[in-house]
């Protein structure tokens, strides 16, 4: 499908800690800025992901053939943002 997914979460007791989860169609692009930014590969239940981080940003993307997934976090620690996009389901 071509439909797009965007849910963004705050902290509760910390409002500048904010996660964006972005669910698209198999073609979806991501625009990542990765100058200057430390980049990773890992995986995410299997399949191959891509972390970066820039500052107290961190973006993981990857996709399983059927849809692209991002999230993207400010003023969250890198295992917890790994946690969540480990736990991410399909938008149904």
């Amino acid at each position: 499908s071509g439909e797009s997914h965007i849910v963004v979460y705050r902290g509760i007791t910390d409002r500048s800690a904010v996660v964006n989860f972005l669910e698209g169609g198999p073609g979806g692009v991501t625009h990542v800025d990765t100058e200057d930014a430390v980049v990773l590969e890992t995986d995410v239940k299997g399949q191959a992901a891509t972390l970066v981080r820039k500052g107290n940003s961190i973006q993981v993307y990857w996709t399983d053939g059927a849809h692209m997934y991002m999230v993207s976090a400010k003023g969250v620690g890198e295992e917890t943002v790994l946690r969540m996009a480990r736990s991410v389901q399909p938008v149904k």
